[in-house]
C-alpha cells in the first residue's frame, strides 16, 4: 500500500512538472507570435486591437503582468470605487473578478452594473487554465 502511494506522489509530482513545461512553452510561442505580429504591423495598432480585461482583486501574478494581449488592468477591490467615478472601465471588454480578493457586497455591485461584462474566478488557477483553453 505504502509503495503504491509513492508511486501516487510521484506521479503527481511529475504532472505538476509536465504542467509548468507546458506553460513555459506556450508563453515562448505567444511572445514569439506577438514578436513576429509586432513587426509585421505598427505598434499602435496592436496595442489598440489588444482585449482591454479589467481584473478585480489584483492576483499579482508573472501571467497577468506581462501579457500584452489581452492587456490586463488590475484594480485592488479597495479602489473599485475611484475606477467606476473616473470612467476606468468603460472601455473594457472584459471584467474578471477574483472571487477570494473582493467582498461579497462589492461583488453584488459590480454584477448588477456591469452584468454583461463580468466574469468570475474562484482561485488564480482557474484563470490560468481559462486563458490557456483560449479566451473568448
Amino acid at each position: 500500500m505504502q509503495r503504491l502511494k509513492d508511486e501516487i506522489q510521484k506521479l503527481k509530482l511529475e504532472i505538476s512538472h509536465l504542467n509548468a513545461l507546458l506553460l513555459n512553452t506556450n508563453k515562448e510561442v505567444a511572445a514569439a507570435v506577438q514578436t513576429d505580429e509586432r513587426v509585421e504591423s505598427k505598434p499602435s495598432e496592436s496595442t489598440a486591437a489588444a482585449r482591454q480585461i479589467y481584473i478585480i482583486g489584483d492576483p499579482k501574478n508573472k501571467l497577468i503582468d506581462e501579457s500584452e494581449n489581452p492587456l490586463f488592468h488590475t484594480i485592488e477591490a479597495n479602489k473599485f470605487k475611484e475606477a467606476v467615478q473616473t470612467g476606468e472601465l468603460e472601455d473594457a471588454d472584459e471584467i474578471w473578478m477574483m472571487a477570494y480578493l473582493v467582498p461579497p457586497w462589492l461583488k453584488k455591485k459590480i454584477k448588477n452594473v456591469y452584468t454583461q461584462k463580468v466574469r468570475e474566478f474562484k482561485d488564480f488557477p482557474s484563470v490560468k487554465k481559462y486563458i490557456e483553453r483560449g479566451i473568448k
